[in-house]
């Protein structure tokens, strides 16, 4: 990884559209992404945004993806442009669908080897994949 950063999460056009890749090679990392995701869930928050998040590392092709918890999702990614031109998602989740990737989050957690979680589909707008430990 680079320079202090634990994670970091770039947006490109990949084999199935846009896509959002979060890496890393850090456990710790991955848990305390799932506290700030189960912190949405538990209506301690009502959103964040994981570009603010500790350790984390946003290249220039996103300049934010905002986890918002909502009533009933209309899509889970929708995509907006910034006047600077930087990518701006807007990730909204209902609370089932929050329940979802907290399990699939937890899959990476209690395995050691590496390993990828597809947090969003093509369907849903947007890739967003999860990524431990893989180059």
């Amino acid at each position: 990884m680079m320079n202090d950063s634990l994670a970091y999460i770039d947006n490109y056009a990949g084999a199935y559209g846009d896509t959002i890749r979060i890496a890393t090679q850090s456990k710790d990392w991955i848990i305390l992404f799932k506290e700030k995701i189960k912190d949405v869930f538990d209506g301690n928050i009502q959103n964040f945004d994981i570009c603010q998040m500790p350790h984390i590392k946003c290249f220039d092709s996103i300049g934010s993806l905002e986890l918002i918890k909502v009533k009933k999702s209309s899509s889970p990614c929708i995509l907006s442009k910034c006047a600077d031109v930087k990518n701006i998602f807007k990730w909204e989740q209902d609370v089932e669908e929050i329940e979802s990737l907290l399990g699939l989050i937890e899959g990476l957690i209690a395995d050691d080897s590496p390993g990828h979680q597809y947090l969003a589909y093509e369907d849903d707008g947007c890739v967003i994949e999860l990524s431990y430990n893989e180059d």
